[in-house]
């Protein structure tokens, strides 16, 4: 007998994803917060975490969830670094963004990094 309460098709796998996307993110900036307070920076977390989550929570491969993974991984770690390391000029999160390009390139690279795990990841197994 089949479970009427259970959403059907594709886009119950994308709400899956999005609601796991959001879920990991999350996650991802708990675990940052944690790290960055014993001394490690891991700038990698909140993306490869977000896209991990959200492939686990859709059940199947889907490459939007992958997409939608590396969107919300994205804004994720660039709202993760502004929370804990703001620029001394100007704290606000606008000054930040148009000032993306002055991040040391190791922050730059594992946010990248990071992004392009939570796509690889959320595009399921």
């Amino acid at each position: 007998m089949e479970n009427v309460n259970e959403p059907k098709g594709e886009s119950s796998v994308l709400i899956r994803g999005a609601v796991g996307a959001v879920i990991g993110a999350a996650l991802g900036y708990a675990v940052f917060w944690g790290l960055v307070k014993v001394g490690i920076a891991a700038i990698i977390a909140p993306g490869a975490l977000t896209g991990a989550i959200a492939s686990r929570m859709s059940g199947r491969q889907s490459v939007e969830v992958g997409v939608i993974a590396a969107v919300v991984g994205a804004v994720a770690t660039i709202l993760s670094e502004w929370s804990l390391f703001p620029f001394i000029k100007d704290g606000s999160l606008t000054y930040f963004i148009a000032h993306l390009h002055q991040l040391k390139p190791a922050t730059m690279l594992l946010g990248a990094a990071g992004i392009f795990c939570a796509f690889f990841y959320g595009r399921g197994r």
